[in-house]
């Protein structure tokens, strides 16, 4: 009697033991570069959450859209796109001599979860009149840089 019983519950473990091991496949693999094409079809609706590619697709759009920013010398910009070190991807931030970089932060996500993103914040001060450029390159600093990497490019006028 104490074997039966003993026997039924190991099956019973082992059964329940299979149970957690099945899963799923993905139906498609992840991708863990973001897209590069801005779409035109994407757009904001209040409420629904944006993918990293789409994030970064209407920043794109904007940025071709908006024309370049007017700032008077010595004043300060802030800049600040999605990043998720996580990935390997980090944004690569460069400025004309015109502009400086006074703050260059990661802010991780208000809620910390393994694989979360953030955003990454510059801190920008004209330092020179003229027609000045901030880009940043989204990539992995260890692979080459490539024709398909996000760019993020914000054009400034500086007025003395």
């Amino acid at each position: 009697m104490k074997k039966s019983i003993l026997l039924l519950c190991m099956l019973v473990v082992a059964v329940m033991l299979l149970c957690g091991c099945t899963s799923t496949p993905p139906s498609e693999p992840a991708t863990t570069a973001p897209t590069t094409e801005p779409s035109p079809s994407v757009t904001e609706t209040p409420g629904q959450p944006l993918s990293f590619a789409e994030e970064i697709a209407i920043i794109q759009q904007r940025t071709d859209e908006a024309g370049p920013i007017t700032m008077a010398m010595h004043t300060t910009t802030y800049i600040e796109l999605m990043e998720n070190p996580t990935t390997g991807y980090l944004w690569n931030a460069t400025v004309t001599p015109g502009l400086a970089i006074v703050n260059d932060t990661y802010i991780p996500p208000a809620d910390p979860m393994p694989g979360a993103g953030g955003m990454h914040a510059w801190t920008v001060e004209a330092i020179a009149p003229g027609d000045q450029t901030f880009t940043a390159v989204y990539h992995r600093p260890w692979e080459d840089p490539s024709p398909d990497d996000v760019t993020y490019t914000m054009q400034f006028v500086v007025t003395g």
